[in-house]
């Protein structure tokens, strides 16, 4: 059960950090290709 706890867990601190970045119109630095469907809606530093 721990496991979709914590899978939980980090889809919401994914959220926050779309959203975060979506307001601030920042950046967003990651290697979690999840994120690809919002290229449109912020900009997305990939990591490799």
């Amino acid at each position: 059960m721990s496991g979709k706890i914590a899978d939980v867990k980090t889809a919401v601190l994914d959220a926050f950090a779309a959203a975060l970045a979506k307001l601030k119109k920042a950046e967003l630095f990651t290697g979690d290709r999840e994120f690809k469907v919002l290229e449109k809606e912020i900009r997305i530093i990939w990591l490799d």
